[in-house]
């Protein structure tokens, strides 16, 4: 039986595949394929499901395809990878270098003012994190720090210490809005909050509540509610408490009640009496373990408060030194 070329094979193996060649042809194919591995071959790929003869061309361009989708994922994996390290990079300077504004509320200070030269030591309440980037700025004898919070580290371990010269001899330091340092004394940072939530009108509730915020009002007594006699003087604000009292030490109760009301009546400008109202509770008898309830009051007006501070009330408004005397006579300069 004659033996087809190659080339004649190849061109019959589609009809072939499809059973459309005579007995003779397909006879002849067949006696071919049985001697030729190549062509073999070139059946078995048509065979399958989506298969047909691939020409040296196309084999040549299916090759190039599938080196240069190899090429493409590594260069696509390197492209995240490269994302990776940038998105890490950026947020370990995040955490670790830039960090975040640090808040004067957030810090403890110690200040050294001698003249026209500051020492700043500062530390982050949270020992989780460290300040960096101490500065200073200054303006009208007010020096001014400001500084970052970030993750501990070989950068930054901790505290941060500054030292500025000014321009002219310092009479404040802050850091931020917190007043740290005031004309020879430093500053609580409860005093420095009330000192600026000082405001003229007791009319404004809102100012009243930043105020009493920065006391401390709610840690220290409880829950409250106000109420406000403006319509004539004096002018009158009505703290009334939520939690009962137990009488065991009412005259300890009643100057605590006292000195809070001095602290408001500093720094409110119009505001003439502070006037507590709480529950009072007692053991009528021990034996029975019954309990009495009373209602009682605590009040104190300006007056009042300019004689047991022995210098005008009002004044500690407009003198942060004043209101810090104030405060620590009163012992209300730590919550």
């Amino acid at each position: 039986m004659q033996n087809l070329p190659c080339e004649v094979v190849r061109d019959l193996l589609p009809s072939y595949v499809d059973g459309l060649t005579s007995e003779t042809t397909t006879a002849l194919v067949e006696a071919h394929l049985d001697t030729c591995p190549d062509c073999r071959a070139a059946l078995a790929v048509m065979r399958e499901p989506d298969g047909r003869a691939v020409s040296e061309n196309d084999q040549k361009e299916l090759d190039f395809l599938k080196k240069n989708k190899r090429r493409n994922r590594r260069i696509a994996f390197a492209s995240i990878l490269a994302a990776l390290a940038l998105l890490v990079g950026l947020l370990g300077a995040r955490l670790y270098v830039t960090g975040d504004k640090l808040g004067g509320e957030s810090v403890y200070a110690r200040t050294e003012v001698e003249g026209e030269h500051l020492e700043l030591t500062c530390a982050c309440m949270d020992s989780l994190h460290a300040v960096s980037n101490l500065r200073f700025s200054e303006k009208d004898g007010v020096v001014t720090a400001t500084a970052r919070s970030v993750l501990p580290s070989f950068l930054h371990r901790g505290d941060s210490r500054g030292e500025y010269t000014a321009s002219a001899p310092i009479r404040e330091v802050r850091f931020n809005d917190r007043i740290l340092w005031s004309n020879g004394k430093t500053i609580s940072a409860v005093t420095s909050r009330l000192y600026n939530s000082a405001h003229d009108y007791v009319g404004d509730m809102p100012a009243n509540r930043e105020s009493a915020d920065a006391l401390g009002l709610t840690t220290r007594l409880g829950s409250f509610t106000n109420e406000l006699d403006t319509e004539n003087t004096p002018y009158v604000w009505h703290i009334n408490l939520e939690q009962s009292v137990f009488s065991g030490d009412p005259e300890g109760y009643s100057n605590e009640l006292k000195h809070l009301g001095y602290a408001l009546l500093a720094v409110v400008g119009n505001l003439d009496e502070v006037r507590f109202e709480y529950t009072c509770t007692a053991e009528e008898d021990p034996d029975s373990q019954s309990i009495s309830f009373r209602t009682d009051f605590v009040s104190v007006t300006s007056a009042e408060a300019t004689a047991w501070f022995g210098q005008d009330i009002k004044a500690c408004a407009r003198d942060i030194s004043l209101l810090e005397d104030l405060l620590s006579q009163a012992g209300l300069t730590s919550i």
